[in-house]
């Protein structure tokens, strides 16, 4: 199975378009209307990272218009859809939506460690295999991933972030049964937590982990996705730049391993860390 993007849950399309084209400074996909789930999706390419965001919004009418948090989902291709659900099942996971097909494709949903919600997206049994298009090879669907005219507070999209409770068994989990590569672990003393980072050796689609002790100031926030990182060249432009856009101060610029670090929350609540480039050159922080 392979990495493919990130799917966040949002209330307005609009409003989420505009503002991660203006966050990110770059040319979002184009509207893709889902009459399964009664909803739509747009994409957003970073190609100077490889990162791939995909926004999700469902009508008032829709079976998934009640459900809460802003990840929507992971989003992986896989060969055989009925197969990896089976052997995900066998590692621990909780199937949510059995396959069905949807358009073209075979889907799935997962509950992994943490109740991760996981999307396996696979060819149609007895149908010709496909590539993951659009998602890999429409620029009409994904956009052009360049910048529309990219200012100095524009960030790029460098992974996400999630939050687990229990790191081991997360860290194993996307590991030996997701597959992904390990490329980094810390502990971080300012928040009294620790991280894993991994990455998608075929797809370059990186994550990482987050886990809080008991007495870390972060360990009694909800939700799974802790947040997205976000790379910027100079941290107050990065932070004039996203509340221009919409964005609203979370936790103020503070210093940490060499890098100055920012927290946001845009209007659909979803945490957003802005950081200066590493002195190593590393990816996630």
């Amino acid at each position: 199975m392979r990495y493919l993007y990130t799917g966040l849950r949002v209330a307005s399309m609009d409003r989420a378009r505009a503002f991660y084209a203006k966050l990110l400074g770059l040319r979002a996909g184009r509207r893709i209307a889902i009459a399964e789930t009664q909803g739509e999706v747009t994409y957003f390419l970073d190609r100077s990272t490889g990162q791939l965001l995909e926004l999700n919004a469902y009508g008032a009418e829709s079976p998934y218009a009640s459900e809460a948090g802003p990840l929507d989902h992971l989003g992986f291709v896989v060969e055989d859809v009925e197969a990896e659900v089976a052997r995900l099942a066998e590692a621990g996971a909780q199937l949510l939506i059995p396959p069905f097909n949807e358009g073209r494709w075979r889907l799935a949903f997962l509950l992994g460690p943490d109740d991760v919600p996981l999307e396996l997206m696979g060819p149609i049994p007895g149908q010709k295999r496909r590539s993951p298009a659009p998602l890999l090879g429409d620029r009409t669907a994904i956009g052009s991933g360049r910048a529309t005219k990219r200012s100095a507070g524009a960030a790029r999209f460098l992974y996400t972030g999630l939050r687990v409770e229990e790191l081991e068994s997360a860290v194993a989990f996307f590991r030996d049964v997701v597959g992904l590569k390990p490329t980094g672990r810390s502990h971080v003393p300012e928040t009294r937590g620790e991280w894993a980072t991994f990455k998608d050796e075929t797809t370059g689609q990186v994550l990482e982990l987050n886990w809080y002790a008991p007495d870390s100031p972060y360990a009694a926030e909800e939700g799974v996705l802790d947040h997205l990182g976000l790379e910027v060249s100079d941290i107050e432009q990065g932070i004039a730049h996203a509340t221009d856009a919409g964005a609203r101060m979370l936790i103020p610029p503070f210093a940490e391993g060499g890098v100055q670090l920012a927290f946001l929350l845009d209007e659909d609540g979803i945490p957003l860390e802005l950081s200066t480039p590493s002195p190593s050159g590393s990816g996630a922080e």
